[in-house]
């Protein structure tokens, strides 16, 4: 029979170390200390119920702005000096920027480009200002100082990092504005703008098939293992089929913004499929949209086992 007390008094006694409630204690210890010091911020039952119900809308305003900024997109076109025609698409305009040596054609192909979302711009207006009350709503709901204290109260982060970062960021501008101004030289401009930063100053055009590109990127990893450059090249052959046709309108229409984003990002790569890819900043054509290299492998996944499976019903 155990005495009273006991285990109370063992639970009392040190750990010896390496035993496994120390080791047990290491493992959970922050985790543990981070949920107390979270919990200044966490409300009641009823309050909680309320924010979790609210959470729903809290990505509306990103999938409105993904929508209206890729999937809804009317990419304007612009005559170049050549002659040609060209369709400002996200990869396109980059392009133009990063490889036209005419500043003419750079200045034409960035203001029409803009047109773009200039057309739209009390709609990314009252996006933005979603995003704004959203973010001060969950603020003010759980009590936090301000929008940056909430912001960074997660990761545990003074909202000084940030102010201090602001800080020294404008006092340190000055070392940029002289690179810019050596950038102005050494290009021969006589005037200096946003869409003259991203040409590189060396005339560089060499360049790379897409089939070589697609199979260098397994070859990168090589330290990763054989299964992981497998998995890889999968991704690629899935994307590569994902980009045999255009999106049904099923795709555009029924699956929110993500997955129509998804159909873009194929047929935006289709378009630069069949062209060669410029060496130099940004890579020219090949970097087809920002979406793209942020989430165009899980993207472009989603929509292949998404097809598999109307496939299989069929």
């Amino acid at each position: 029979m155990v005495r009273p007390g006991v285990a109370e008094d063992s639970a009392r006694k040190p750990s010896r170390p390496g035993s496994r409630r120390t080791r047990t204690s290491v493992v959970y210890r922050f985790a543990i200390e981070d949920l107390y010091r979270q919990q200044e911020h966490v409300l009641d039952d009823k309050g909680e119920r309320l924010l979790s119900l609210s959470s729903r809308f809290s990505s509306s305003p990103n999938d409105a702005y993904a929508a209206l900024s890729t999937a809804d997109v009317r990419h304007p076109v612009v005559r170049l000096s050549t002659g040609a025609d060209a369709t400002l698409t996200y990869g396109q305009c980059r392009a133009i920027l990063a490889t036209n040596r005419n500043q003419n054609d750079r200045a034409a192909a960035f203001r029409q480009f803009h047109t773009t979302f200039e057309a739209s711009v009390n709609t990314y207006a009252s996006l933005y200002n979603g995003v704004l009350q959203r973010d001060l709503f969950h603020s003010q709901a759980r009590n936090y100082r301000s929008t940056l204290d909430s912001a960074l109260h997660g990761n545990n982060i003074p909202t000084a990092v940030v102010e201090n970062l602001i800080a020294t960021t404008r006092q340190g501008t000055e070392p940029l504005r002289r690179y810019h101004r050596l950038r102005k030289r050494a290009l021969g401009l006589q005037t200096y703008h946003t869409y003259d930063t991203t040409i590189p100053l060396v005339d560089f055009d060499r360049q790379y098939r897409y089939d070589d590109a697609l199979e260098w990127l397994p070859a990168s990893v090589a330290l990763l293992g054989p299964d992981y450059q497998r998995q890889m090249r999968q991704r690629h052959r899935r994307a590569i089929a994902s980009m045999s046709r255009e999106p049904r309108e099923e795709e555009r229409s029924v699956f929110g913004a993500g997955l129509r984003g998804a159909s873009v990002h194929a047929v935006e790569l289709q378009r630069h499929a069949g062209r060669r890819l410029h060496a130099g900043p940004r890579d020219g054509p090949f970097d087809a949209h920002r979406a793209v290299a942020r989430a165009s492998a899980v993207c472009l996944c989603r929509l292949h086992d998404f097809r598999g499976r109307g496939a299989r019903r069929r």
